[in-house]
C-alpha cells in the first residue's frame, strides 16, 4: 500500500480547522478515530447503530454554501465518494461502500442543492463548476493533502475533471459506470433496446407526481429515471435498486427532471475525450457487462473513458451495468478492495490506444500487463 511521498506513516492533528489527515491512499487507524470523533463533536450527531457506530455526520462550509457529509467506516484507508444522477443524494451509495467499512473509511457527501446540503434557489448557478467546488470543500474540510476518489455516474465525470485540474491532489481514481464521456454516447444509450411501454408509463407517472409522497411512489416504480441518460439496465434486481436509490427523504426525490435539465445544461453537447490527458493518478474504469451482444456499447464506452486517461485500465464485471455493486456485489467488492488499497484487479486490462479504435470497432480485452 502506498502513501504520499512526504510521509510514510499517516498522522492527524487537531487545530482550529479541525482534524488533519496526512494521507495519500489513507490515514492510519488512530488518525481516523480522531476524525470520526471530531466530526461527531462538530455536528452534534450520534452514530447510527445500524452501521455499528461507524457513521459520523456533519456539514462543511465553502463557497457560500454548506455541504453535508457522512464518514462511514473505520478502516485504515480513506476514500472520498462522489455520487451521481446528477441530483441524487449520497444515500443510494451506502450498499456500495458498506461491505468495506472495516477496511476503508468512506467520506460521502451531497453537493449543493441536494440532500443534506444547502438548498439553492432558481437563480443560483449549478453545474460541473459548482460540483468541483463542493468536492474541494470536502477535501479542505478534512485537510486531505491527496485523495483517493470513487466517482459513480455523473460523479465519475466530476472526479475525473477534478483529477485533471488538480492532479497533485489525487492519488487514485475509481470510475464506476461513469457518465457518458461525450454526447455521442448519450445518443447511443438512447438507441439501446428498451421496454418502451415502461418508459412511456414512467413519463406519464412523472407528469402525474405532484407532491413528495407521489415522487416517492414514482421513484420505487421508476428508479432508473433518476439517472441521465435515462435507460433501464438489465440483470439488476428492481426492488434492490429502488430501495437504494429511493432511500433519500421524500422531499429530495421531487421532480428529478427539473433539476437534471438545469444541471446538465452546463454540459450540453459535451466531448471530454481530450479533457483528461493531464490525469496522473492510477485509474480504473469499472462497468457491468450485460450478457446481450447488442450491449457492447457498455464495453466501448468504458474503454473510451480509459483511452482518454493515461494508463487507465478497464474492468468489466459480469452482470448489469449502472449499479454494478447491486448486479454483482461480490465482484464489485473484491475489485474495489484490490484497487482502492493499491493494486489493479488481475482481470483489468489496458484498452487499445485511441488512434486505432473507433466507436464502431471496439477494442478486444487484452492481458493485464
Amino acid at each position: 500500500m502506498t502513501t504520499t511521498a512526504s510521509t510514510s506513516e499517516s498522522t492527524a492533528r487537531s487545530g482550529p480547522a479541525g482534524p488533519t489527515l496526512h494521507s495519500g491512499i489513507g490515514g492510519r487507524r488512530r488518525a481516523l478515530e480522531i476524525l470520526l470523533l471530531g466530526s461527531l463533536a462538530a455536528s452534534g450527531c450520534q452514530a447510527d447503530q445500524a452501521w455499528n457506530d461507524q457513521v459520523a455526520s456533519g456539514r462543511a462550509a465553502g463557497g457560500g454554501v454548506e455541504i453535508g457529509y457522512r464518514v462511514v467506516g473505520r478502516g485504515p484507508d480513506t476514500v472520498v465518494v462522489v455520487g451521481g444522477g446528477p441530483g441524487l443524494t449520497m444515500d443510494y451509495l451506502e450498499p456500495a461502500v458498506q461491505p468495506l467499512t472495516g477496511e476503508v473509511t468512506w467520506i460521502l457527501y451531497d453537493p449543493r442543492g441536494r440532500g443534506r446540503s444547502t438548498a439553492i434557489d432558481d437563480r443560483a448557478p449549478v453545474g460541473l463548476a459548482e460540483d468541483l467546488d463542493d468536492l474541494e470543500t470536502i477535501r479542505s474540510r478534512f485537510q486531505l493533502e491527496r485523495m483517493v476518489l470513487m466517482g459513480h455516474n455523473w460523479g465519475g465525470a466530476v472526479a475525473a475533471h477534478y483529477a485533471a485540474r488538480r492532479p497533485e491532489r489525487v492519488d487514485r481514481l475509481l470510475l464506476v459506470s461513469p457518465y457518458p464521456i461525450s454526447q455521442v454516447f448519450v445518443y447511443g444509450w438512447n438507441l439501446l433496446p428498451r421496454d418502451t411501454t415502461r418508459f412511456r408509463e414512467g413519463a406519464l407517472a412523472a407528469a402525474a407526481a405532484t407532491d413528495p409522497a407521489g415522487w416517492t411512489k414514482f421513484c420505487h416504480a421508476y428508479w432508473f429515471w433518476y439517472f441521465q441518460p435515462v435507460y433501464l439496465p438489465e440483470n439488476i434486481d428492481d426492488r434492490v435498486a429502488a430501495k437504494a436509490v429511493c432511500a433519500a427523504s421524500s422531499e429530495t426525490l421531487v421532480d428529478p427532471g427539473t433539476y437534471q435539465r438545469r444541471h446538465l445544461f452546463t454540459s450540453a453537447a459535451h466531448d471530454w475525450t481530450e479533457a483528461f490527458r493531464s490525469i496522473q493518478a492510477p485509474t480504473l474504469v469499472l462497468e457491468g457487462s450485460p450478457p446481450r451482444s447488442e450491449h457492447r456499447l457498455y464495453q466501448v464506452h468504458a474503454e473510451r473513458w480509459a483511452q482518454s486517461i493515461p494508463a487507465a485500465r478497464v474492468l468489466l464485471l459480469p452482470g448489469g451495468a449502472l449499479l454494478p455493486w447491486i448486479a454483482n456485489s461480490a465482484g464489485f467488492t473484491m475489485a474495489a478492495r484490490e484497487f482502492l488499497t493499491g493494486a489493479y484487479p488481475s482481470s483489468a486490462y489496458l484498452p487499445t490506444p485511441t488512434d486505432s479504435v473507433t466507436a464502431a470497432n471496439p477494442s478486444t480485452p487484452g492481458s493485464n500487463p
